[in-house]
């Protein structure tokens, strides 16, 4: 592991990559705020895992 993924995990923050269109997302919402959740799958034993996205807001 990278040393700066173990610097934030060990600090408890979590690390997402490779999410995409999330300013089209925000575009749709009430002054461009959203609620992003991230659903990942428990995997034992793994460093990572695919995540579901989801996001709530209030639409314009």
């Amino acid at each position: 592991m990278a040393y700066v993924h173990y610097k934030l995990l060990s600090n408890g923050i979590y690390i997402i990559e490779g999410a995409t269109n999330l300013d089209t997302a925000l575009s749709k919402c009430k002054d461009g705020e959203g609620l992003f959740i991230f659903t990942p799958l428990k995997i034992r034993g793994a460093e990572g895992s695919p995540v579901r996205l989801l996001m709530m807001c209030e639409t314009k």
